[in-house]
């Protein structure tokens, strides 16, 4: 009985380490957990604030594009404006002094036809008629 008593005893030992092994086994496993929950936690906090300035940084984006395309639209409207000043101060430009030296600027008229100038403009005197106009 004694014997069994030692056995009994020794079998007792041998489980109560293997328990103090196990322990130790789920202890190590619950500290990894644990030290993995904390990463997962301070990952996901770090991915919410990324996605908080990745959404700030799209909407600045969008408010600078816009503003780009409102000043393009008010620089285009100035180019245009300032094409067609240009264009009647060509116009202006191309007929300024004609009512004084008419006859000097024969050559640098523009014509809608080829040819030469064969009468001049103006009221005329006849020889039968005292005034007429052509």
């Amino acid at each position: 009985m004694v014997e069994e008593l030692s056995n009994v005893e020794t079998a007792m030992d041998t489980t109560k380490a293997e328990i103090l092994l196990k322990k130790a086994e789920i202890e190590d496993s619950l500290k990894a957990k644990k030290t993995t929950v904390a990463k997962y936690k301070s990952n996901k906090t770090l991915v919410k604030q990324l996605l908080k300035m990745a959404t700030e940084d799209e909407k600045i984006q969008k408010e600078y594009v816009d503003m780009l395309a409102a000043k393009q639209n008010e620089l285009e409207k100035k180019i245009s404006q300032l094409e067609k000043a240009k264009d009647k101060q060509k116009r202006q430009k191309r007929f300024v002094g004609l009512e004084q030296n008419f006859k000097s600027e024969q050559k640098r008229l523009d014509w809608p036809l080829r040819g030469e100038i064969i009468e001049q403009f103006g009221t005329k005197k006849g020889k039968r008629l005292q005034r007429c106009c052509t």
